[in-house]
């Protein structure tokens, strides 16, 4: 009796695994079935170690170029760098649903104002500067008091002696030769302008104008050997600062840049004038630069980071700032993104980094390398948006700064 007992118990527990495997090979099919569904011209192996990733591949990370190599959906892994994120595309997933990497931690650097390893206090064990808890939006940390520019604006970096200048009219701004807004200006009571257009693209020249029968070449080599597009007084190291007051509009960003000519065409030659670096200010309050290697195609982006909180229904000021460098004995250019929160005159720096080359691969394009850096200037300085529907501007202005 207890020999047919123990027997049927050991088929019963026999009958239950085999059940549990075949159940688990179902769920097995089932889930590749789903995936190859969605990828019908990829295997899958069900032995595979790494299942971060359908699409990755055994292509290795190469570190510090901000691309995903290996098609892992990460930039940068094990590399030691500052940040891993998820690729962003802009043709394939919108700014309010990106993926925005983590920081990983950092050293404090003093005397910027900023939290930079993420602890919350602002530029601790800085002998020369008081450590605080990092401020909120509706509290952002004083800049160092500096001069003022003809609009009372503070300047970040002072005017370049004889330098060139341009700031907007406080009347008429449509009539002046060096401003082509391409929209309408509505005046409004308190000195600013309304813009209702959905599509803006607002060019400054240099005192020169712009005048395309002078500029000899779109070969991008030859435009860095003589260090600029058109003319000698071409927009290089450039403040570009303005005030804007987003009253309708969503998922887009404003964007001041400068370095190249007229954004048209696409690729060589055309597309060569329309170069840039832009630094962009969503209407969520994220930042970034974008380097634009030739027209329009040749983008690569840098990191989102975040400003400030939604920018709609009020006042901010924005700058916008290139300026070449020696970057370890070679040439480099430093981006800074700046923003008045509160419409105080009181500016933080938001967003920086560097450009020393590995930093975008279309450059060939126009006939510099993958990854050329834009150290030349342009006839023309650009206020940029699309999307909304009911802006008002003030205090537009490009100045040519003397950072050192």
């Amino acid at each position: 009796m207890k020999n047919n007992l123990g027997s049927q118990l050991i088929g019963n527990r026999t009958a239950l695994i085999l059940s549990l495997f075949a159940l688990s090979a179902f769920s097995f099919h089932l889930e590749n079935d789903i995936v190859a569904e969605s990828h019908p011209f990829i295997l899958f192996d069900p032995f595979e170690k790494s299942s971060s990733s359908p699409l990755h591949d055994s292509l290795d990370e190469i570190c510090n170029d901000g691309q995903d190599n290996n098609g892992d959906g990460l930039v940068d892994e094990n590399c030691g760098s500052d940040s891993i994120t998820k690729i962003v595309e802009d043709s394939a997933i919108s700014h309010q649903n990106a993926s925005i990497g983590t920081p990983l931690p950092e050293s404090e650097i003093c005397n910027d104002g900023q939290d930079n390893n993420g602890d919350g206090l602002v530029d601790e064990n800085c002998s020369n500067s008081q450590t605080s808890k990092e401020s909120d939006d509706n509290h952002p940390p004083a800049m160092p008091q500096k001069d003022s520019d003809k609009s009372g604006i503070r300047e970040i970096y002072p005017t370049k002696p004889n330098g060139e200048e341009w700031f907007i009219r406080s009347s008429h701004p449509e009539k002046d030769p060096r401003f082509s807004p391409q929209t309408g200006l509505i005046p409004n009571s308190d000195g600013s302008f309304k813009v209702k257009s959905t599509k803006v693209r607002m060019g400054v020249f240099t005192s020169s104008g712009y005048k395309p029968n002078l500029i000899q070449t779109l070969d991008h080599s030859k435009i860095a050997s003589k260090g600029y597009m058109q003319s000698p007084n071409d927009w290089k190291d450039v403040e570009i600062t303005g005030y804007i007051k987003l009253n309708s509009g969503s998922g887009d960003n404003f964007a001041w840049y400068a370095r190249g000519g007229r954004h048209t065409g696409f690729g060589s030659p055309e597309g060569c004038e329309g170069v840039a670096y832009k630094g962009d200010l969503y209407f969520d309050g994220q930042t970034r630069w974008t380097k634009e290697q030739w027209h329009t195609g040749g983008y690569v982006f840098s990191d989102y980071l975040k400003g400030m909180g939604s920018i709609k229904g009020k006042w901010v000021g924005f700058k916008s700032i290139m300026y070449n460098i020696d970057h370890s004995g070679k040439a480099g250019v430093k981006l800074e993104i700046w923003l008045d929160k509160e419409n105080t005159n009181q500016w933080i720096k938001v967003n920086e980094r560097i450009d020393a080359g590995g930093w975008g691969n279309n450059g060939r394009e126009c006939g510099g390398t993958p990854d050329q850096i834009i150290t030349w200037g342009g006839p023309i300085a650009s206020f940029r948006w699309d999307s909304a529907s009911d802006v008002d501007i003030r205090d537009f202005s490009v100045r040519e700064i003397a950072p050192k």
